[in-house]
């Protein structure tokens, strides 16, 4: 007789799972769309640098706002700190950033195009 297997949990089941743990969110009447900014958290493997250079896990999803469905997926390299559509051209500003532990601020201003998804750093 073969064992059945057990399922104990979906991996990504739940809304906004392709980021993570939200931490920001923001709705867009005009566009009908939802920007969240969210994190999934660290990685770390003693054989790779994975930690440190090639792996980020700070994402942000823009969703159709009736349906939740993700039209656009970006990476960051820094935690997100504020998302605005702007109010009328179809763009979203994302500021995301952290500080170095000292006294010094790091990040970046990303601009998404909400029509082709492009993302140029500012």
């Amino acid at each position: 007789m073969t064992s059945v297997p057990i399922v104990r949990r979906v991996l990504g089941d739940g809304p906004f799972a392709e980021i993570g743990e939200p931490a920001l969110a923001v709705i867009d009447d005009r566009s009908r769309m939802v920007a969240v900014g969210g994190d999934f958290g660290a990685i770390q493997w003693n054989g790779s640098g994975t930690a440190d250079s090639r792996w980020t896990g700070h994402r942000i999803g823009v969703y159709e706002r009736d349906a939740l469905r993700c039209r656009h997926l970006v990476r960051s390299w820094y935690p997100v700190r504020s998302l605005a559509f702007h109010p009328v051209l179809p763009l979203l500003a994302v500021g995301t950033g952290r500080y170095d532990g000292g006294c010094s601020f790091e990040g970046e201003l990303l601009l998404i195009h909400l029509d082709s998804g492009n993302v140029v750093s500012a």
